[in-house]
């Protein structure tokens, strides 16, 4: 399993996209993929805020500093999309870091608390980082 850390200011909109991918996992809008979640509490409840978000235009709350939950996908790609030989699976676990954090990379009053969140980024195999105004 590939695991990724997404990192970004508040508001980027981190638990969103998780959200409205999670949300794909009980929708057929693809007919030909395939996501399932992992059967764990923190990737359902992520399942239902998507629900919320897409059907009610509910807005999700900040991820909190300390309470940074992982949540679990697996993704199916059939053979023949892509020019691929054979299907592909994907299982991702995601770690949804609290944008505070980032935002306080360069204060020198956060220093401990950001070293130790760098340290847990640094053991991940991949970033997805999400950046607002431009």
């Amino acid at each position: 399993m590939t695991e990724i850390a997404i990192i970004g200011p508040r508001g980027s909109g981190k638990t969103t996209y998780l959200a409205a991918l999670a949300h794909l996992s009980k929708e057929k809008i693809f007919p030909d993929l395939h996501i399932s979640i992992l059967k764990d509490q923190n990737t359902e409840t992520l399942v239902d805020m998507g629900s919320n978000l897409i059907k009610l235009g509910e807005i999700i709350g900040e991820t909190k500093v300390g309470n940074e939950p992982t949540y679990g996908f697996t993704i199916d790609i059939p053979a023949r999309k892509y020019g691929a030989k054979k299907p592909e699976k994907i299982q991702l676990s995601f770690v949804d870091y609290a944008g505070q954090i980032f935002e306080n990379i360069a204060r020198r009053n956060y220093e401990s608390t950001i070293r130790s969140y760098i340290n847990q980024i640094l053991k991940v195999e991949a970033w997805m980082v999400m950046l607002t105004d431009f």
